[in-house]
């Protein structure tokens, strides 16, 4: 069923980035549609750095507030969806999401990235406890590093070595 509205833009993504986007394009009325495939990569995360104004800020309430804001602009929409494709057809885009097809005249993608846990026994539930931290840049290790806070775990989606090696890093820089 294509979507009869049509919109200035689809934002892919429904985090930090989608919803800043999105908050944009609502100030100057442009009719978009935020989609979101579920929760943020930060969703697990002790604090949301980088984001001006907010840096070291609870990523939920960071969330919360993004949504709030860009709620209150009449022109952008969001919806709760996988995006199966994007096709460009002329001027427009078409995005699928199930059986619906919404059209823009631009997409912008801000899906981030996804972490690829290691094959470890009951590895999921430490992450979800925050016993393990998952960081993919150096600067939340070094931080951590520098304040002596321990649990520090880095890897790479090809292979537990070098986070093991990371980790035995880390074990003789605490030390």
């Amino acid at each position: 069923m294509v979507d009869e509205v049509g919109y200035d833009a689809i934002v892919v993504g429904g985090g930090f980035a989608g919803l800043t986007a999105a908050l944009w394009l609502g100030r100057f009325r442009r009719r978009t549609l935020v989609l979101s495939a579920g929760p943020s990569r930060n969703a697990n995360a002790c604090a949301a750095h980088g984001y001006p104004g907010y840096d070291g800020a609870d990523p939920a309430e960071l969330l919360a507030k993004l949504t709030q804001e860009v709620d209150q602009y009449p022109s952008v929409a969001r919806k709760d969806g996988h995006v199966g494709t994007a096709v460009k057809e002329g001027d427009t885009f078409c995005v699928t999401v199930g059986e619906r097809v919404y059209t823009s005249r631009r997409i912008l993608v801000a899906t981030g990235i996804e972490d690829v846990a290691p094959d470890l026994p009951d590895f999921d539930s430490f992450a979800v406890t925050r016993r393990v931290r998952r960081c993919t840049i150096r600067l939340c290790t070094s931080r951590r590093r520098r304040s002596g806070i321990p649990g520090t775990c880095r890897w790479t989606s090809d292979g537990d070595r070098r986070h093991a090696a990371g980790a035995a890093h880390d074990a003789r820089d605490r030390a």
